[in-house]
């Protein structure tokens, strides 16, 4: 369980025992936020600073795009940036609200060849993003075998509580049927299905 995190103090100021590490550290946010681009000693100072914070915790600074490089020492999955690819819809255009979902097959199918590359070259593999900090879809993603979830510090205590709610063997049934699905109504369904049975129903949302 990562946070996401950006560079307002507001960031550094959250409780560690929340989470295990940061997942996704957004350095770009650094250089939009400066009238002027920041020097290497300014940026030697904000990473020093970053895991001097957070050691003895891991620090993701800059994620990794998941290929065949066997250099590789992970994979990450930014599942925003990939659905958005896959369905060919800007996730930031309002009008195109609900079509850039983060649980069409095309998705989930991607999420699954990357873990089975992963494991494959026995690297872990984590997912960043929407799809990491949404209890049903954090469900899914468990059950599919990735390693590690990083999101919005205000996700983590639900996305806590679904994990903690289901046995590894559960997860892997529920993404076993997911991957047999057509489409992301009925994933939906049957994720919330499995949220409710397990006296989750707080964390449903209908599509």
């Amino acid at each position: 369980m990562h946070a996401n995190l950006g560079i307002g103090d507001e960031d550094l100021s959250m409780l560690a025992k929340e989470y295990e590490g940061v997942g996704l550290y957004r350095t770009e946010f650094f250089f939009i936020a400066r009238e002027a681009l920041p020097t290497e000693d300014d940026r030697y100072r904000l990473y020093r600073d970053l895991l001097e914070f957070f050691a003895p915790k891991p620090v993701t600074i800059r994620t990794l795009d998941a290929g065949g490089d066997k250099n590789l020492p992970f994979f990450s999955i930014g599942t925003n940036d990939l659905t958005q690819y896959l369905k060919a819809v800007d996730r930031s255009n309002p009008q195109a609200r609900g079509l850039n979902d983060n649980l069409h097959p095309a998705v989930v199918h991607v999420v699954n060849d990357i873990v089975q590359m992963s494991r494959r070259q026995g690297k872990p593999v984590g997912v960043c993003g929407e799809m990491a900090g949404d209890p049903a879809s954090a469900l899914l993603l468990l059950g599919l075998g990735v390693d590690s979830l990083s999101m919005n510090p205000s996700s983590l205590p639900r996305v806590k509580w679904t994990i903690r709610s289901f046995a590894m063997k559960q997860g892997r049934e529920i993404a076993k049927k997911a991957l047999n699905i057509e489409n992301e109504f009925d994933t939906l369904r049957l994720l919330n299905h499995a949220l409710k049975a397990a006296g989750l129903g707080a964390l449903v949302h209908e599509n």
